[in-house]
């Protein structure tokens, strides 16, 4: 899954959406983005 995040972060996608791809809940990618270095996003609606 964390290679599926750090493949979809090099182009611009909305949380919400990689969510639906990686078929887990927003607040699953939401609470890995810290911990990916990725302090400033707070909403599913957030662009990556």
């Amino acid at each position: 899954m964390l290679n599926a995040v750090v493949r979809h972060c090099m182009s611009k996608i909305r949380i919400n959406e990689l969510a639906r791809e990686l078929e887990v809940k927003p607040n699953v990618i939401l609470d890995l983005l810290p911990e990916l270095g990725v302090t400033d996003k707070k909403t599913h609606s957030s662009s990556l």
